[in-house]
């Protein structure tokens, strides 16, 4: 038989193949387009195959050169226009949150929310609505790490991570743009191979498993290592499938490109070669013998011939592997500082990662996280200067603390460059309610009205918090109507459950007023951060021309996060404030080797609001001081940053607030606790329910943690054994009420994370390391503890084995304390922690369950009559 015609209808459910021989039609077979029919398998695997039948998709064309959507019906079906397969896909979305009142979140996934008995009512004939913006981003290199690093393709439960729901959640929320980073080490693997390192040599530039992110950004090398080759081969597959799920979506997945990070083993066999070591970060230091193997990353220098033959090799082999859609992430100088100020030299060096590209790939775009412009180290020429390396429209710059504290308002739109306006708000993947709806519209609204913005994205270090200040970013990339904040989390609340109802609404109603108005919340607790009692030190003395801030250290709020650099004395940090004359009236240093060695910030005023932070160490200019500031230090018992914490600038960094803050922001929590558990009934079933039923009851009981804390501080300070002991026994309490809680669900378990890495072993002998992986960037995130806490996760079992073991250590010297009536010294406590609870754990044997412990509604119901009305 000779097919005679092909034609294909734009508009039309499929396109129709007409077949005939001899000239005698002999029949019109449906054939779907691509893309219709990548929707038709999201709509089965989202709500169920027999909904299928339910929908029609029309692929249109786009509307002067915007991607578009619609809703429609033709009197049976519910029809989802788009112009392509992720319009359809967010058309979707938009029906089932409209006409459904489901949430399909990346936490359960809408797990409860369908099922089947659920009807589907005709939509009514919608306007045409067209993006804002082209282009929808997400992620954060460090997602990768912090959330996404052991997560398998299929998983066994509904409502469980893996990343088949997680790509159909994107497509649902018209991401069109996503970092996809997993596998890329296998392309290395063959490209150092070519020449001639061994495989040893360049597992030992890899990192393990759970700290490839800033392997990639060539923050580390080698830690947590070695990777194996069933680890590369499994991560090869997993891309590849993820790739090809991703693009029959209609999604152009963001790959890497080469960095100039190379193996020590390059440098050794290559001595020709130009290649420096980059300084220190994160207290990975090459001075230090315990992080030498780790820091000091060999460089390549951009000049260096061997530069562009390595990066567009790289390219070459991964388009073979992977294919390619063109753009292409490189992120140079990361959270550490070029080696020169020479605007040409600068300019060089980026032109340099750019030739890379387009030596395999004419029409590469680089796309660069603008997280390196946070450090006041780059200013205004040398920003134009790196940016003037590439040509206008060939690199897309992510404005990453775009909700924050962004840039392309201080550099003219990047000068030229397209650039993404990025919701971060989250560090580490800590949790914790809060946001600030209010400023990311007001930004977004902003960047709209006259810059190069060309898309927008959510950046978050890690996922699963805060899931309405996420999605409103994505949703602002389009023309939906949008009268304020209030209303959108309003008809947020109405859907989240599946249903509406009365307790819904006033729980959402309450959270939109205060946390996500940037009024109450925070991130972490007391009780998953680090214990001590700190008295502020007069020593060492101030620099010259400043004062010690009196009478606590910490930081003024919306201050630019990366100030000078890491690894700075105080003395330097002070150096560089007097450079800066009076566009710096005050500095801080953030100890983290004692005595004054740490990451050093600079503040342009002292106007904003002064949030205390222990251990910095504060020092103002003294023609700025104010006569309070000036008086004689002395030592203030308090148990410093381990208060409870609030962020309303949402920039990272924790501080302490006081009682009255405690009590305001107690009762928000305790009344959103109640309203939840008002409707346990209807929504016992829901996933989302149970989330945050939990996210909610949490923030309330750690709040219970902090205020008891003060009882075991007075009886300290009193000498007082008796009412020490008491106070450790009701805190210890707390933290078993807390680990209960916690261990009700599997979003909140440890035994979940470490057996999503553990499945990955392909040997016996690769367990231990993969656990390894998953425990030490949660806690030490090092050898001993480099970035101690900064990914910490209050999960079950992580808190009544870690968290608790580590106070404990603390209650039981502060009895010896007050036994002998001596003063307190935290350098004492600090040298058992690590030996006595925080190593020991780094290998434990400990088998942790991955299946609920109790029922999270019973647990919450008697936990709120023990803390919600206190």
């Amino acid at each position: 038989a000779a097919m005679s015609a092909v034609f294909f209808a734009f508009g039309c459910v499929a396109a129709c193949l007409l077949t005939s021989v001899n000239g005698i039609e002999l029949s019109i077979l449906p054939k779907q387009d691509p893309a219709t029919e990548a929707v038709t398998d999201l709509i089965g695997r989202v709500l169920g195959q027999t909904a299928v039948t339910n929908f029609k998709l029309e692929n249109i064309p786009p509307q002067n050169g915007k991607d578009v959507m619609q809703l429609d019906n033709d009197g049976t079906h519910i029809i989802l226009k788009g112009s392509g397969g992720i319009p359809m896909a967010q058309a979707l979305n938009w029906y089932m949150n409209d006409y459904l009142n489901i949430t399909y979140d990346w936490n359960t996934y809408a797990d409860g929310q369908i099922g089947a008995t659920k009807s589907f009512p005709l939509p009514a004939t919608s306007k045409m609505i067209a993006r804002r913006v082209p282009w929808s981003y997400y992620m954060n290199v460090c997602t990768h790490g912090y959330s996404t690093a052991f997560i398998p393709w299929e998983a066994d439960g509904a409502g469980d991570q893996d990343w088949i729901k997680h790509i159909d959640w994107m497509a649902l929320n018209g991401v069109n743009l996503p970092l996809a980073f997993i596998g890329q080490e296998a392309i290395w693997n063959r490209v150092y191979q070519e020449y001639n390192l061994t495989f040893p040599e360049i597992q030992a530039f890899f990192s393990g498993p759970a700290f490839l992110p800033w392997f990639r950004m060539g923050n580390i090398r080698g830690f947590g290592g070695p990777i194996t080759q069933s680890w590369l081969d499994q991560r090869e597959q997993l891309q590849i499938k993820i790739l090809t799920r991703m693009r029959s979506l209609g999604m152009t997945p963001v790959l890497s490109a080469f960095a100039g990070h190379i193996p020590a083993a390059f440098a050794k066999r290559y001595p020709n070669a130009n290649v420096t070591r980059s300084p220190a970060w994160a207290n990975f230091s090459p001075e230090n013998p315990v992080t030498a193997p780790y820091g000091g990353v060999y460089l390549l220098d951009p000049s260096d011939p061997y530069y562009v033959k390595l990066g567009s090799r790289f390219i070459e082999i991964q388009q073979q592997v992977f294919g390619t859609d063109h753009i292409y992430n490189s992120d140079t100088y990361n959270e550490m500082v070029p080696s020169t100020r020479d605007p040409n030299l600068l300019k060089a060096s980026s032109a340099a990662v750019f030739e890379a590209m387009v030596a395999a790939d004419k029409d590469a775009v680089w796309l660069m996280q603008g997280w390196l412009f946070q450090n006041t180290w780059w200013n205004e020429t040398l920003i134009k200067a790196y940016l003037s390396g590439v040509p206008p429209g060939k690199m897309w710059l992510l404005d990453l603390f775009g909700d924050s504290n962004p840039i392309w308002s201080k550099t003219a739109s990047f000068y030229g460059h397209p650039f993404i306006w990025c919701t971060l708000l989250n560090f580490g993947g800590q949790q914790g309610l809060a946001g600030n709806t209010n400023q990311i519209t007001a930004g977004l609204e902003l960047a709209f009205s006259n810059s190069s913005i060309n898309g927008v994205g959510i950046t978050m270090e890690g996922i699963w918090t805060n899931y309405p200040v996420f999605e409103l970013t994505l949703q602002m990339g389009w023309e939906f109507e949008f009268n304020s904040t209030a209303t959108w989390m309003q008809s947020y609340g109405r859907r989240r459950y599946g249903s509406p109802s009365q307790g819904a609404d006033q729980a959402w109603g309450l959270l939109a007023d205060t946390v996500y108005a940037g009024q109450a919340g925070g991130f972490g607790s007391a009780i998953s951060a680090y214990p001590v009692i700190h008295s502020q030190d007069p020593n060492p003395p101030p620099p010259a021309g400043y004062v010690r801030r009196h009478p606590v250290d910490g930081y003024w709020k919306y201050f630019t996060p990366y100030g000078q650099e890491s690894n700075t004395t105080i003395a330097e940090c002070a150096a560089h404030c007097t450079a800066m004359a009076d566009s710096c009236v005050a500095f801080e240093v953030y100890v983290v080797t004692q005595p004054d060695v740490g990451n050093c910030y600079i503040f342009a005023n002292m106007t904003n609001p002064f949030f205390e932070l222990d251990p910095c160490r504060t020092y103002i200019k003294e023609k700025f001081a104010q006569d309070d500031t000036k008086q004689e230090l002395k030592p203030q018992l308090t148990f410093g940053h381990m208060q409870p914490e609030k962020l309303q600038s949402f920039d990272g960094y924790h501080h302490k607030i006081h009682d009255a803050e405690i009590s305001a922001q107690l009762s928000v929590f305790q009344q959103v606790w109640q309203y939840l558990l008002s409707e346990s009934v209807q929504y016992k079933n829901v996933a989302s329910y149970r989330f945050d039923l939990i996210d909610v009851a949490r923030q309330v009981i750690a709040a219970n943690f902090s205020v008891s804390l003060g009882a075991l501080l007075d009886g300290l300070g009193d000498q007082n054994v008796s009412q020490v002991t008491e106070a450790a026994a009701m805190l210890e309490g707390i933290m078993d009420d807390y680990d209960m809680l916690l261990s009700s669900d599997t979003n909140f378990m440890l035994g979940r994370w470490i057996k999503w890495a553990t499945d990955w072993q392909q040997k016996p002998e690769e367990e231990a390391l993969l656990a390894y992986n998953a425990i030490n960037q949660l806690t030490l995130w090092g050898p001993t503890g480099q970035i101690n806490d900064y990914a910490k996760k209050e999960w079950g079992g992580l808190v009544k084995y870690y968290y608790k073991q580590r106070w404990m250590l603390l209650f039981q010297v502060a009895e010896q304390v007050a036994k002998t009536g001596a003063a307190w010294d935290q350098g004492y406590l600090d040298k058992l922690m690590l030996p006595q609870v925080e190593l020991p754990f780094q290998n434990t044997t400990m088998v942790f369950p991955t299946v609920p412990q109790g029922d999270t509604i019973e647990i919450a119901t008697a936990l709120f009559a023990k803390y919600g009305g206190q």
